[in-house]
């Protein structure tokens, strides 16, 4: 039989991968449809260049992100079933991020969150974990290029600097993009940007757009395809179709099992284009994984199917 080490090996390599899930068409069913109407529209040879103003003190964004994630996980010998584990995870948060500037003018990001959830079920057991009242309230700023958290208590006043973790790196993230100008906003902003035709997004802007839905997995490649004008809250956006694909290497030897996921995602994402920043950004489609251990007499072969689904939305409020 498969022994605790091994599944916990799998659970320790899994757990790099934070996702989500719900039906991974959602994102691309109407993807060709869309494609094809932009094209009739006459529109390939207009440039949709977006801005890149630098980003100032005092705008403020509430942001929302849900994340679902679902997984199942068999174990096999020699082609019999030893054993079936299950996992979903669903994460959902709601913050508010301004930009503020300090005594000697540099940027920090304040964050609050709203709202903050986050539920794991293992084999239709939840773990369950939120932020409570008083230890909402976050401020982020650069060093080196680096985000530096710290976590204020609401009770005492005092703030301490977060380690690196979860929900340090999930903070620094929300707080990179308004410290940053927009993730895409460079790219889009130097062009040329062009209906119908495809854009291949340097690895090393991808990646930490992408992290909160890969979470440790290397980004492959991601390309975007602009297709559209459209009007999101009263401000025009730039509308694009977007693919990713991306791989989680199997751990060291020495935390086994070996095990590699994939990810295939599709979907759409929304810029505004009077400062390139992200307004909606939907991605999903399927996850794999596959590898073996060797449990001593004979070896475990590991396989296992899932669906990410993730969804982002970015309003700016009145100064």
């Amino acid at each position: 039989m498969a022994s605790i080490a091994v599944v916990s090996g799998l659970l320790a390599g899994l757990a790099l991968h934070r996702a989500l899930a719900n039906d991974p068409a959602i994102a691309s069913a109407n993807l060709s449809a869309i494609a094809q109407e932009a094209a009739a529209a006459g529109s390939a040879t207009t440039d949709w260049r977006v801005r890149a103003p630098a980003p100032t003190s005092g705008s403020a964004w509430q942001v929302t992100s849900t994340l679902d994630h679902q997984l199942a996980v068999t174990f096999k010998v020699r082609g019999t079933e030893l054993r079936k584990f299950e996992q979903a995870l669903h994460e959902h948060s709601r913050a508010t991020v301004e930009l503020i500037a300090d005594p000697d003018r540099e940027l920090t990001a304040q964050v609050r969150y709203d709202e903050f959830e986050s539920t794991l079920r293992r084999n239709a057991v939840d773990e369950q974990s939120t932020l409570d009242a008083d230890h909402r309230e976050f401020a982020v700023s650069m060093r080196d290029g680096e985000p530096l958290v710290s976590q204020r208590d609401a009770k005492s006043g005092a703030s301490n600097l977060l380690k690196t973790g979860d929900l340090a790196d999930q903070v620094a993230r929300l707080s990179r993009e308004a410290l940053a100008g927009g993730w895409l906003a460079t790219l889009l902003a130097n062009g040329p940007v062009v209906s119908q035709t495809a854009i291949e997004v340097p690895l090393a802007t991808g990646t930490p757009l992408l992290d909160e839905a890969l979470h440790g997995a290397t980004l492959q490649r991601f390309v975007l395809t602009p297709i559209a004008l459209r009007e999101e809250s009263g401000v025009e956006c730039l509308v694009l179709l977007a693919t990713a694909t991306a791989e989680q290497p199997p751990l060291p030897k020495s935390r086994p099992p070996e095990v590699t996921t994939t990810f295939e995602l599709s979907g759409e994402i929304a810029v505004r284009r009077e400062d390139g920043r992200i307004v909606a950004m939907t991605l999903a489609g399927p996850l794999r994984c596959a590898g073996s251990t060797d449990s001593g007499s004979s070896q475990v072969e590991i396989a296992g199917t899932g669906t990410l689904t993730w969804t982002y939305r970015a309003s700016p409020l009145p100064r």
